[in-house]
């Protein structure tokens, strides 16, 4: 899978990540940017590979986004590697593909 954001992304300043996470290769591509104030926003265009049988966004993917955005803000801060200990989340809106997930 290519680790380059589509053209819309990349004029959004969005990038993805060098390292290796083939789970994440898999499930993605995902992208992140850093804003001129230092904040991390990570994005990924979602296709029909990240959608349910209903034609909505999977919440097993939108979790594995979150997981990748909490990697990238936490290895911002940390100054290299880290992994996700424990979140949880609650849907309260869906999404189809086509749309930049931030």
């Amino acid at each position: 899978m290519s680790k380059k954001p589509s053209a819309r992304l990349a004029a959004a300043g969005f990038k993805g990540w060098d390292g290796t996470d083939p789970f994440e290769d898999h499930a993605g591509p995902y992208f992140f940017r850093k804003t001129d104030a230092g904040e991390v926003i990570c994005a990924f265009e979602a296709g029909p590979q990240h959608c349910n049988g209903g034609g909505f966004l999977h919440g097993g993917s939108l979790m594995t986004f979150a997981d990748f955005s909490l990697f990238a803000i936490g290895s911002d801060i940390l100054h290299g590697p880290a992994v996700t200990v424990s979140f949880n989340a609650e849907f309260t809106a869906s999404t189809g593909p086509g749309e930049v997930i931030l």
